[in-house]
């Protein structure tokens, strides 16, 4: 009798449990996203990022088509930096007096900065993320009027710089 009413039960189709179902939908989301942030040293139509590249060479940035970082010769990163420090300063020194010419002073530094940055970025991309939080730091505490947090920028971006320099010659 037993096998005869366990036959007679309607079968259930094996199902994940009810928070797997609910997470699966944002795992699919989180692996379409991690595949859009490819690793930096795939190739693209410009040439590879990551890589040694030969001098006014440009590269792709992962997950922005458009944009693209230029490698440069390293006497250009030492000039590039050294104007970036000097215009950091000039911008901080501004802030007080004139808080306009701060901030078209910092979007110089910026401007610059633009130039040479897919170098070190590709050379030492921890101090290249250091240094645009330094940046950061700078043009928002320009924004809100902190001299302080300019400051720390400055001191900041001035450090890692010469790091930088010290250890790419």
């Amino acid at each position: 009798q037993r096998a005869k009413h366990a036959s007679t039960m309607p079968t259930r189709e094996p199902t994940m449990p009810t928070t797997a179902r609910s997470l699966a939908p944002l795992a699919a989301a989180a692996i379409v996203a991690l595949a859009g942030c490819s690793s930096s040293s795939s190739p693209t139509a410009t040439g590879p990022v990551g890589t040694a590249g030969s001098a006014g060479s440009a590269a792709t940035t992962p997950g922005t088509e458009a944009e693209t970082y230029e490698i440069v010769p390293d006497a250009t990163v030492t000039a590039g930096l050294a104007e970036v420090r000097s215009l950091a300063a000039k911008a901080r020194d501004q802030l007080a007096a004139d808080p306009a010419a701060a901030k078209a002073t910092a979007q110089t530094l910026k401007d610059r900065w633009f130039t040479f940055e897919g170098t070190v970025r590709q050379k030492d991309k921890a101090r290249y993320l250091s240094l645009e939080d330094a940046m950061a730091d700078i043009t928002r505490g320009i924004d809100q009027g902190k001299a302080d947090r300019v400051a720390k920028g400055v001191a900041d971006l001035d450090r890692l710089a010469a790091e930088y320099l010290q250890a790419h010659p």
